[in-house]
């Protein structure tokens, strides 16, 4: 089995609700050193590098094929992957209605609440960046999980399938040497929760008809 890298950044994750919540949980678990060593070490595309700054702007997706005589020929790949997903409200009408929530609805910045389904629509995404050595079938994948750290199972689900993809499979499956499997994790991670953010989104519209 080919060797494969895999490393997993998120924001601050909420495991125990009696922890105070650090005043930096909005960044990502990731220092700056760290981040230009990670970028150097794996020739992370700029261009990646260039869209998860500026993350909250459309930026689609790239591909290169580095062919370099002194390195193995690589294939590279990235995208940001929008997602929406689905919390309880944990917050009164009283407290929503001084919220940003309900300044501007429509803002993609803000999260959507929905008061007869008693659910949160939040919005994030998940930014992908993937290489895979061509000549020996070994990939590394770097994922960047802007979301929010609030709902650690939603924001931790990939990772664990990926992982348990990774230990059931070992040695046996053929996907597994080119790392297409990560990507079906991911999209089918995110269809589920737009699935289900839109379904709690068409019961708040049938309730407002009635």
């Amino acid at each position: 089995m080919a060797a494969k890298v895999i490393s997993f950044i998120n924001k601050y994750l909420v495991e125990d609700r009696n922890v105070p919540i650090p005043l930096d949980a909005n960044k990502l678990r990731i220092s700056r050193k760290a981040f230009r060593s990670l970028a150097s070490h794996y020739r992370v595309p700029s261009a990646f590098i260039f869209a998860l700054c500026r993350y909250y702007l459309p930026s689609g997706r790239g591909s290169r094929i580095l062919d370099n005589p002194s390195a193995h020929k690589s294939l590279d790949i990235w995208y940001i992957l929008p997602v929406r997903v689905q919390v309880p409200c944990t917050n009164n009408r009283q407290e929503h209605s001084s919220s940003t929530a309900r300044s501007n609805q429509m803002n993609p910045f803000n999260y959507l609440h929905l008061p007869d389904a008693e659910v949160d629509i939040r919005g994030s995404c998940i930014a992908v960046s993937f290489s895979l050595d061509m000549e020996f079938s070994s990939f590394t994948t770097i994922a960047f999980n802007m979301m929010h750290g609030g709902w650690p199972k939603v924001v931790e689900e990939p990772q664990k399938r990926i992982a348990e993809t990774i230990q059931n499979w070992l040695g046996s499956a053929q996907c597994l040497n080119s790392g297409c499997f990560v990507h079906f994790i991911y999209l089918t991670s995110a269809a589920r929760w737009w699935t289900n953010a839109l379904h709690s989104v068409n019961e708040q519209l049938i309730a407002y008809v009635s």
